[in-house]
């Protein structure tokens, strides 16, 4: 995971978010730290936090040439000598794929969810906030279980803050009530 998360940013800083290499890359790291939260019991939360900086800082690399995208298009500060219809286009293409990366995350931390709740043995029709321990769950797996989908909550909480910023960059209302409901889920 380590390894390949090094070639995501190699490739993010050569050739941008949207290059192949950088999918690949980044598909191999999410999945080794993904891999090490449930083999690494004792560990699982450092990997959670791995695996939660590796999406952000990726967040983070879109929004910077979206940033810079603006700033180009909108002519305060750079000077861009390529023509503004295909810089347009470019700017257009990172925003797209910037949503798409949200959409497959947001998917990501949804199936975490589930395959938490089967590593730990919690069933179906077991709320995440009210698992009881009379049903002979150990308190202890029921806890970290609990931690780690408040932590999944948290992030598709501010995943969905991200998606609603920046659907629709012309619109400036939002609708975070998608956000709010796994804030609130996290909170429970």
């Amino acid at each position: 995971a380590i390894e390949a998360e090094k070639q995501l940013w190699a490739s993010i800083n050569f050739k941008g978010p949207l290059d192949e290499k950088v999918e690949e890359s980044y598909c191999k790291a999410r999945a080794g730290y993904e891999n090490a939260v449930f083999v690494d019991n004792e560990a699982s939360e450092f990997y959670d936090d791995q695996l939660w900086l590796l999406h952000y800082r990726l967040i983070e690399a879109y929004r910077c040439r979206i940033k810079a995208c603006c700033q180009s298009t909108s002519g305060s500060g750079l000077a861009n000598p390529q023509n503004p219809r295909i810089l347009q286009e470019n700017c257009a293409g990172i925003l797209t794929g910037f949503q798409c990366f949200l959409a497959k995350s947001t998917k990501f931390y949804e199936e975490m969810i589930s395959k938490l709740r089967e590593y730990y043995g919690i069933p179906g029709e077991c709320s995440i906030d009210s698992c009881v321990f009379s049903d002979g769950l150990e308190s202890k797996v029921v806890q970290k279980f609990q931690l780690l989908c408040h932590r999944c909550f948290i992030y598709l909480g501010d995943l969905g803050r991200y998606k609603e910023l920046y659907s629709s960059p012309e619109i400036p209302s939002f609708n975070l009530s998608i956000s709010t409901r796994h804030y609130l889920n996290a909170a429970s």
